[in-house]
């Protein structure tokens, strides 16, 4: 882990984040394997699996794209 990680940061399991993120454990798992955009997972030595930092994860979550704003698709309407 980075040197500039507070240690008392609470520190997350795969199963823990997805459930923190609102995913089921193997969306999240499935995500991951295809590398798609998620937090950065640490590895621990003599820990299974990687782990991740809850403040890192929500600085993740912060710099996501509000899917509200998202474009309409298709073709766009006339304006009158």
């Amino acid at each position: 882990m980075p040197n500039n990680i507070i240690f008392n940061d609470e520190i997350f399991t795969t199963d823990q984040c997805a459930a923190f993120l609102s995913l089921e454990p193997k969306t999240f798992r499935n995500k991951r394997s295809s590398k798609q955009d998620l937090p950065t997972a640490h590895k621990i030595p003599g820990v299974r699996g990687g782990r991740y930092v809850k403040s890192e994860v929500i600085a993740w979550v912060k710099k996501q794209p509000d899917p509200a704003k998202k474009r309409r698709r298709g073709r766009p309407r006339k304006q009158a």
